[in-house]
């Protein structure tokens, strides 16, 4: 499968933003952990630097977020067109 990329910064904070399905929500923790560390390795092995983050558009259209708590405020305030303006790059994932 291959995922689109955003890398960019906000509020200080080097992110690589990867849209994936929305069906990752119905996923449970563990398999979600193992999506977000994949595209983590898949990130660092393609020379992308900053915080891997899984991301979708939830049923109301606001963006949903797989991070850990601690990264959880950092991503306070970023929005789809933000993303979708930063989407230039592209992840394999096998």
């Amino acid at each position: 499968m291959i995922y689109g990329v955003a890398q960019f910064k906000h509020a200080g904070t080097d992110f690589v933003m990867i849209p994936v399905n929305p069906s990752v929500e119905k996923k449970t923790k563990t398999e979600q952990i193992a999506l977000r560390c994949k595209l983590t390795e898949k990130a660092q092995k393609a020379g992308l630097t900053g915080v891997v983050v899984p991301v979708w558009r939830g049923y109301t259209g606001s963006l949903k977020f797989l991070v850990e708590a601690d990264v959880k405020p950092l991503v306070t305030g970023v929005e789809w067109p933000l993303v979708a303006r930063h989407l230039k790059e592209s992840l394999r994932l096998e």
